[in-house]
């Protein structure tokens, strides 16, 4: 069995185990890279070079609240005054919504980014079979009013005798209800009757067509047969059974937490993404905007804000330092010069020679999350051992592992003067200068959690190459 495998990988089969692990790591961590894989990116047009900063969100936000996150990665950052290094945690969670309560999830999925994903090697079996489940904040919080308004309901129910009853009775008068009663009494009676008996039933099913037919049957029990207990076993029936005061309420007791434990399974993985928020923890990401419009909607708040400036207070109130490793690439001095590319795998093997060369290093995987380690980035350069574990780009685990490095490498040298084998400064201006501030893809723009950014285009055009044609056309955007 392969601890590591069991450990990093997580699935609905394994999450409860590993999570106080994941708990642990976040706690004791200085700073938690993510990534998530798609079924796809933008449900309607393209992303355009001119799009407003409330036009890309739009188109990111339809995305996030179509598509399915299948695969969400984070890594631990977590920093070793022994070995005097970042001891680095990864854990890689297939996740896959589930229906329960009054949820019925749909999601789309693009047939390239399908293809995409299939030629990473991604387990859809495990995606489908062993997914995590979980339900946003507002949803979960909606379902557990209205499973608490069910418990003290049956609890109450338990308690009460004939002259405790909190309901009034009701008079029947219709013939048609007198004879449905006529007919429940009788087999109410039998069914009572039957408990000397060898060989007895040991519960009966009676149909109550709505919830007024319910209730007289519930009133006729109590009146009548206290020696049974009724469980609503569907919207048309009541299961019936022999059960004495003090067995009636312990075996309600065991039905309300068997119902907890429901929810909490449903809720699942967004525990997870809860605790990360209440940790304050930083927030790493590479081109993060995309991963982040998808953890809202689906841990936080579905649908996400309409407009773009309450989609960025609520985000900052989730997770209130975030740093995308793209932005910092375009915008902070001397990056650029690492490497010709922004391409995250490019990026991460710039930091690898670069430590090679020096004979340094600024991380390692801790015992048990070593899958990672001297994994080749490329698909390409991949060895037949790694491919059959799965271990190279395009798994949300190991991109957001990445992702760390990248930033780590960063910040090593936006900080020339930094003392070898001590932590980085987080709150250091160099870097707090750029924070909350994510890369816009194929745009002059930025998105700036803090503030609205928009740029004055009444004088600007875009030009049109039509090689076909030979000719330019160009397009006012005012």
């Amino acid at each position: 069995e392969n601890k590591t495998i069991n450990r990093m990988d997580v699935t609905k089969n394994n999450f409860e185990e590993v999570r106080p692990l994941i708990f642990s790591a976040i706690e004791s961590c200085e700073f938690v890279s993510i990534d998530t894989e798609l079924t796809g990116l933008c449900v309607k047009d393209d992303i355009h070079v001119m799009d407003s900063v409330q036009e890309r969100y739009e188109k990111y936000k339809g995305g996030a609240e179509k598509y399915a996150t299948p695969q969400l990665g984070l890594s631990c950052w977590i920093w070793s005054e022994i070995d005097q290094i970042y001891i680095v945690k990864t854990f890689n969670f297939y996740l896959f919504p589930q229906s329960f309560s009054y949820l019925q999830p749909k999601f789309l999925c693009s047939a390239s980014t399908l293809q995409f994903l299939a030629s990473h090697n991604f387990d859809f079996n495990k995606f489908i079979y062993q997914g995590i489940p979980f339900i946003n904040v507002k949803d979960a919080t909606q379902i557990e009013a209205q499973h608490e308004r069910y418990y003290e309901r049956l609890l109450r129910e338990a308690s009460e005798t004939p002259s405790d009853s909190t309901y009034s009775d009701i008079t029947v008068t219709e013939p048609r209800d007198i004879k449905f009663l006529e007919n429940v009494s009788q087999q109410l009676e039998q069914f009572s009757q039957s408990s000397t008996q060898p060989n007895a039933p040991k519960e009966l099913i009676i149909n109550t067509p709505n919830a007024y037919f319910k209730r007289i049957t519930y009133q006729k029990l109590r009146r009548n047969y206290h020696q049974l207990s009724a469980q609503s076993s569907s919207p048309k029936t009541l299961t019936i059974t022999f059960s004495f005061p003090q067995d009636k309420l312990a075996l309600t007791h065991t039905n309300i937490a068997a119902k907890k434990r429901e929810l909490e399974e449903a809720i699942g993985f967004s525990y997870v993404m809860w605790f990360l928020s209440k940790s304050k923890k930083p927030i790493i990401g590479h081109n993060l905007l995309f991963d982040l419009v998808h953890v809202f909607t689906k841990f936080f708040a579905f649908p996400a804000p309409d407009t773009v400036s309450l989609f960025k207070k609520e985000l900052t109130q989730t997770f209130n330092t975030i740093y995308d490793t793209s932005y910092l690439y375009e915008r902070a001095k001397g990056l650029k010069d690492l490497c010709l590319s922004a391409a995250l795998g490019d990026l991460f093997k710039a930091s690898e020679q670069h430590y090679q060369k020096s004979g340094g290093q600024l991380y390692k995987h801790a015992d048990l999350f070593d899958r990672y380690k001297n994994v080749a980035t490329d698909k390409e350069q991949t060895t037949e051992k790694e491919t059959e574990r799965g271990g190279f780009a395009h798994e949300a685990g190991y991109d957001a592992f990445m992702t760390g490095a990248v930033f780590l490498f960063f910040l090593d040298q936006l900080h020339p003067n930094h003392a070898k084998n001590t932590k980085f400064d987080l709150s250091n201006e160099v870097l707090t200068q750029h924070q909350n501030i994510l890369y816009l893809m194929r745009s002059d723009l930025s998105f700036d959690l803090q503030k609205d950014e928009e740029i004055d285009r009444s004088n600007m055009f875009a030009v049109q190459i039509n090689p076909e044609k030979g000719r330019a056309t160009t397009q006012d955007l005012n």
